[in-house]
């Protein structure tokens, strides 16, 4: 006997053709980074969400596009660097039947679950339910830095030089709490340097 696809190659396989993330091709849930977000020339699927673990953009329906406004806001740029946990829930209908659709379980950036009402067909809604995610130490130093809370700069002198990933845990609080007094003292500094107040 002789078989030389292995599991990688077996799911490539079997991966439906298509320019989105199916719903489908999730096996499992993934949790990633938002890196891109662009507006479709779509009625039905107007944004594209591409995220950091998938080639193929992630197209939320309105439901999904509804209730990351409602835990985000209404400015998609400040989504971009945040995480998102998304699954396939088998029940999603389209038409008459049942064929599984994309859903979000984990979103970044929230303080508590949310529950959300989600239209599942005319005049029926279901509860929908969203975790916070926890961000690693590594992608709390990203946020910050993304989020204008330090600069890159002062990211890397309080890592001491090293990758987010190679700074023992008993160590992250200490960082943490470095770069956010930086932070505090940002505004002064940038007024006097604009020459504004002495």
């Amino acid at each position: 006997m002789d078989c030389n696809i292995t599991p990688e190659r077996f799911a490539m396989m079997i991966k439906a053709k298509s320019d989105q993330i199916n719903a489908i091709d999730l096996t499992r849930p993934i949790v990633a980074r938002i890196v891109r977000i662009k507006e479709l020339n779509d009625d039905k699927q107007p944004m594209g969400i591409w995220l950091d673990t998938q080639k193929q953009p992630w197209k939320p329906c309105l439901g999904q596009r509804r209730l990351l406004g409602l835990a985000w806001g209404d400015d998609p740029s400040v989504w971009l660097g945040r995480l998102v946990r998304i699954y396939r829930e088998p029940s999603v209908r389209f038409g008459k039947g049942p064929v599984g659709g994309i859903r979000v379980s984990g979103l970044s950036h929230i303080k508590e679950t949310m529950r959300y009402n989600l239209a599942i067909s005319k005049g029926a809604t279901a509860e929908h339910v969203v975790e916070p995610l926890t961000l690693s130490f590594r992608d709390r130093v990203i946020d910050m830095v993304k989020s204008g809370e330090c600069t890159q700069e002062q990211a890397i002198a309080a890592l001491g030089g090293r990758k987010a990933g190679d700074v023992p845990e008993a160590e992250h609080a200490a960082i943490l709490q470095r770069l956010q007094a930086v932070q505090q003292t940002v505004p002064d500094a940038d007024v006097d340097a604009a020459g504004g107040e002495e």
